[in-house]
């Protein structure tokens, strides 16, 4: 992973979402027995749940982008992909980068992205769009992708 994609606001949940678990835990130690045992699993299943959490509350609300292809297609006479779109920033702070992935595997959400592009230096203010077009070379693969994904960081 790389680290310049976390940001404080990714601290800042995380936090806040270590102190709601804590406050559980040590909710037990106040609670009758049943009540006690019940809580620790809360807290337990819940502090597992933490990196989840935080990915899910940061991409869908803090970073939140939409986007919008325009075409994602394997080019005729070569082996290559295109893929062209809209990028919308909906969330709660600018973005500066962006990654695309692109899934070909059937196992989609078990297997890592055939293909990763890297947008960088967007300056993609909240409320704001921006218009992007690659191409993938060596795309060895027919015209069929499972998935297009996209995550942003600041």
């Amino acid at each position: 992973m790389d680290f310049s994609y976390i940001s404080i606001l990714d601290f800042l949940v995380f936090g806040i979402l270590l102190i709601i678990n804590i406050a559980i835990f040590l909710l037990g130690f106040i609670a009758g027995k049943i009540k006690m045992i019940l809580l620790f699993c809360i807290a337990s299943i819940l502090f597992l749940a933490l990196p989840f959490l935080n990915v899910f509350i940061v991409d869908n609300y803090i970073n939140k982008v939409s986007l919008e292809l325009t075409s994602a297609k394997k080019l005729v006479y070569s082996d290559s992909f295109f893929i062209a779109g809209k990028i919308t920033n909906q969330g709660k702070q600018d973005l500066n980068k962006c990654n695309l992935y692109i899934y070909i595997s059937s196992l989609y959400p078990l297997q890592k992205p055939e293909f990763l592009i890297n947008l960088e230096n967007l300056n993609l203010a909240r409320g704001n769009s921006i218009d992007f077009s690659e191409i993938i070379d060596d795309f060895k693969f027919d015209d069929k992708y499972k998935k297009i994904s996209i995550r942003c960081f600041k």
